[in-house]
């Protein structure tokens, strides 16, 4: 009977206490030999390739096999696009009446191609147009034809998954669409004229503007203290509002309101001495 190496075990494992009580095992009253347990190999066990314990050894991926193939379909579709004016909204037809009726299409051809992959476990479909640089997928998902490349590469080939991604770029624009040039309308010349007059008007507000402003500065405010009304006279008063109102023609000065407070007061009623009701005393009142 041939043992693992007990000493390969921790002392407290069930293993090597098997192992100990094996080797203590004495048959009918004699000891049992027991031979010395070989080594536990491994290697010999799981069929492994004999190597130095702990050393890394470079792993190389093998590549995987292109297996898939492809296959190819064209297809055309005409669709109805809306007519766009200027501005931007969709152009209508009008009615004999003058109200907007149905909008403005034009008859528009799209190239379709769809490429199946199949492959040993299932198959799926790349889609490319007329209408778009890019490719999609059967999941809705857009990708560049570049990204498409390296997928199919794998599982295609080089030369393959090349030739697949021609046959979706045979439909696919050249590059984005370039911008049309677009010609102003022409000015009328009473337009011309009432731009011009709106320029000449702004540039003499802007001048006075800053005429203005130069001249406060050269020139600031003292700030005046205000005077002393009560100390006035009324025909101090009155000459006082009316040099203030011809000088300041927005009133943004002292001016006294004469009108609105006037300085005599007339009392209708005179004032009442205050008079309390005599005490409580518990007395009946008449």
């Amino acid at each position: 009977m041939k043992l693992p190496d007990p000493r390969g075990f921790a002392r407290t494992s069930p293993s090597a206490a098997v192992c100990e009580h094996v080797e203590n095992f004495s048959s009918k009253g004699k000891r049992a030999t027991v031979a010395a347990p070989e080594p536990l190999d491994l290697a010999a066990l799981f069929d492994l390739r004999r190597s130095r314990p702990y050393v890394r050894t470079a792993a190389t991926r093998a590549p995987i096999p292109a297996q898939g193939k492809w296959s190819a379909a064209f297809e055309q579709k005409m669709i109805y696009l809306p007519v766009n004016g200027p501005d931007g909204r969709t152009k209508r037809r009008m009615r004999k009446d003058g109200s907007p009726g149905a909008e403005e299409t034009m008859r528009v051809q799209i190239d379709y191609c769809t490429v199946t992959v199949t492959l040993p476990r299932g198959a799926y479909t790349l889609r490319a147009s007329s209408r778009g640089l890019n490719v999609v997928d059967e999941y809705d998902r857009r990708r560049p034809l570049p990204m498409v490349r390296t997928d199919l590469a794998r599982v295609l080939g080089a030369d393959e998954a090349t030739n697949a991604c021609a046959a979706l770029a045979s439909v696919m624009p050249s590059g984005p669409r370039k911008a049309r040039p677009r010609q102003p309308r022409p000015l009328a010349p009473n337009e011309i004229a009432s731009a011009k007059g709106q320029r000449e008007a702004q540039a003499v507000a802007n001048r006075e503007m800053v005429e203005r402003r130069s001249a406060r500065k050269a020139a600031p405010k003292v700030p005046q203290d205000a005077p002393d009304f009560a100390a006035m006279t009324a025909e101090e008063f009155a000459k006082y509002n009316a040099e203030q109102c011809v000088a300041s023609a927005r009133g943004i000065s002292w001016v006294a309101l004469d009108d609105a407070f006037p300085r005599d007061v007339v009392r209708l009623h005179p004032p009442r001495e205050e008079s309390f009701p005599a005490p409580f005393t518990g007395e009946e009142l008449d």
